[in-house]
């Protein structure tokens, strides 16, 4: 289905120290995924896939299994979304001047 395939470009995980003074020490963990549309819980899909991985319940080749089959439901569950947020969109069409081109 065209309605269901993403271009991914970017995907990334970061660890970030707390900037703030006296705040506790514990590192931010953050997860950056580029991609031209997405579908509804897709990144939350995606994030628990990598962790699965990362805790060593499926083995690194198991994401390249998942992309093969095209099939939402083997990926498992996702993540809740309570810490997710959207940080930036960008249209092609669009300028920075918020001209349509």
């Amino acid at each position: 289905n065209a309605t269901s395939i993403c271009d991914v470009t970017e995907a990334k995980w970061e660890i970030y120290e707390p900037v703030v003074s006296g705040c506790d020490k514990t590192k931010y963990i953050v997860f950056t995924i580029t991609t031209n549309r997405f579908l509804r819980n897709m990144v939350r899909a995606v994030v628990c896939s990598l962790v699965d991985i990362g805790r060593g319940r499926k083995k690194p080749e198991w994401i390249c299994e998942l992309l093969e089959e095209k099939n939402r439901c083997a990926a498992g569950q996702s993540v809740p979304g309570h810490a997710l947020f959207l940080v930036d969109v960008k249209y092609p069409y669009i300028n920075r001047n918020n001209k349509i081109q």
